[in-house]
C-alpha cells in the first residue's frame, strides 16, 4: 500500500452521490481516489490491480 504524503491533486469526477477526488503519489506513482462515500482505493501503475488504501495521506 502507498502510505506516502507526496500527493498531487488531479481532480475531481462526478459520481451518483457527490465527486470522487484523485491524488497521484509522487514517489511511487500509484493513483489514489477518494470515493464519496469516504472509501479510499489505490490504482497501482502496473495495471488493473484495485486495493483498499489507507486514509493518512489523503485527510492528514
Amino acid at each position: 500500500m502507498c502510505n506516502h504524503t507526496r500527493l498531487i491533486y488531479l481532480g475531481a469526477q462526478k459520481a451518483y452521490e457527490g465527486y470522487n477526488y484523485y491524488f497521484k503519489c509522487l514517489e511511487c506513482g500509484a493513483v489514489l481516489v477518494k470515493l464519496s462515500s469516504g472509501r479510499i482505493f489505490k490504482i497501482g501503475g502496473g495495471g488493473a490491480e484495485l486495493k483498499e488504501a489507507s486514509a493518512a495521506p489523503i485527510m492528514g
